[in-house]
């Protein structure tokens, strides 16, 4: 049997691309959609910098 392919999509982003490879793994750029879960992506997502 072979590999099951596993991966891990994010936007494009140099920084992370450089980590990726560092740690030893391949990056591959593919066109596809983005379905972000809620989180730091959420309409009307605010940080109140008050401390």
């Amino acid at each position: 049997m072979g590999q099951k392919r596993r991966g891990l999509r994010t936007r494009a982003d140099r920084v992370i691309a450089d980590m990726v490879q560092h740690l030893g793994g391949h990056l591959e750029a593919i066109d596809a959609l983005s379905d972000p879960e809620a989180g730091a992506y959420a309409v009307g997502h605010h940080h109140d910098d008050h401390h």
